[in-house]
């Protein structure tokens, strides 16, 4: 079982995007990051979309709000970027000023 075809990447990547759901809920998730395109829910008026999605490739490389994301490695801010663990001190990528920001560059929202 595959995907649809979704996209390419600006570095030529292809893109699928997988649905799941049913019965009044549909969820899109494309490959490029394991991303949330699409949230659809059944309401008395009908299906609604109820996610702040890019809609293609180009808008979800361009994104810089992490709509959709799935959040890598941690989620959250090290100040510093490093942190010491049994004694020994890790360095990490500063991605946000001096601060590593939800795991570094590049996140798990650009894989």
């Amino acid at each position: 079982m595959a995907g649809q075809a979704y996209g390419r990447t600006a570095g030529g990547r292809d893109v699928a995007v997988w649905r799941l759901g049913g019965d009044g809920l549909s969820a899109d998730v494309i490959t490029s990051g394991a991303r949330l395109a699409s949230l659809k829910v059944a309401g008395p008026r009908g299906v609604v979309e109820v996610l702040l999605s890019r809609g293609d490739m180009a808008g979800w490389e361009a994104d810089k709000a992490y709509l959709g994301a799935t959040v890598g490695r941690f989620a959250g801010r090290i100040e510093g970027a490093r942190f010491t663990l049994d004694g020994m001190e890790h360095r990490l990528p500063a991605n946000d000023g001096t601060a590593c920001l939800h795991g570094g560059s590049p996140g798990f929202e650009r894989a």
